[in-house]
């Protein structure tokens, strides 16, 4: 990502330079790189609701680093820094809009009284909000790549860098699109429903796990291998300004009596999953993607979502 920004810079520079009978004054210092974060959570839960997903305690840890690591206040001035959820059935939404965006504050004066009066009340809006959508009831159908490429293709969610050029210096503003996706794996594009290069579910793992084991391949080269194995990727300009995280909510495979999966290892239904996802946002051109299973939260130690944060 900053190759890509420096390359903005360089190629406005060259622009300037080469603009005959200008009336511009190139800038002589080192550019400035301003960097926030963005980020956006997007909650499929179609067929979580009678489940009673537990969410809660790693979005948390996304609000908390918005605070403590992105906004910082008593430390910082002049944030730029945005924080959005949404369910992915949308359609079906009756709850308020659970956003912050500092960004939309163009006045010093009026952003900072926002961060050091009004941001707290704005966060316990910002939860109340989530737990409206977890309390509701939803029996849509599942619909994750629709959404992700309506909100990152034609959606405004997506901020770009800029290059600010004055007379004396550069400033680039760098932001990190960190979109998470919390959902238990099964992706579908319901525009091309009828295409099943387009749906990924229980069916389609199981082609895989077959093929794995008729071919004596891992799910990573059975999928690149065979094309027919794959879901199609949906590519567009703004994939590669996104830091894509799934956190899989679910072991797929489980016998909850048991307590045992039916597979295990590569060909286990999370495995391929990931793998299948991977390959996806690879070839959609995501910036990034990380996979992370979630299924005991309270498990987790308190700085998992910080640590697994990109910042390039």
């Amino acid at each position: 990502m900053k190759t890509f920004i420096n390359t903005i810079v360089l190629t406005s520079l060259l622009l300037l330079a080469s603009c005959k009978g200008c009336n511009i004054v190139l800038p002589n210092e080192e550019t400035e790189i301003l960097e926030y974060d963005n980020i956006l959570i997007y909650s499929d839960l179609s067929s979580r609701m009678g489940h009673s997903p537990n969410d809660s305690l790693v979005i948390e840890q996304i609000i908390d680093y918005f605070i403590k690591d992105c906004v910082k206040p008593g430390i910082k001035v002049n944030d730029r820094s945005s924080i959005n959820f949404s369910r992915i059935n949308f359609y079906k939404w009756n709850c308020p809009p659970a956003k912050i965006d500092i960004d939309d504050i163009k006045s010093l004066e009026q952003k900072q009284h926002f961060v050091n009066k009004d941001l707290n009340s704005s966060i316990v809006d910002f939860r109340n909000n989530i737990n409206c959508n977890y309390k509701g009831q939803d029996s849509g159908g599942l619909d994750i790549l629709s959404l992700l490429y309506n909100e990152i293709n034609g959606g405004n969610n997506i901020k770009k860098p800029s290059s600010l050029i004055g007379e004396n210096d550069t400033t680039v503003v760098n932001y990190y699109n960190q979109l998470f996706i919390f959902t238990d794996g099964y992706l579908e594009f319901s525009k091309n429903g009828a295409n099943s290069g387009f749906y990924f579910g229980k069916h389609e793992i199981e082609r895989v796990r077959q093929y794995c084991l008729k071919n004596n391949l891992s799910p990573d080269s059975a999928i690149r291998n065979n094309k027919t194995l794959k879901l199609q990727p949906l590519k567009c300009d703004n994939n590669k300004f996104v830091n894509l995280y799934v956190m899989e909510t679910d072991d797929r495979g489980l016998n909850e009596l048991k307590g045992t999966l039916s597979h295990t290892g590569d060909l286990s239904d999370n495995n391929i999953l990931r793998v299948v996802w991977k390959i996806w946002a690879e070839e959609s051109g995501f910036n990034s993607f990380t996979w992370k299973p979630i299924t005991k939260p309270s498990l987790l130690p308190k700085d998992y979502i910080v640590k697994i944060i990109i910042r390039d």
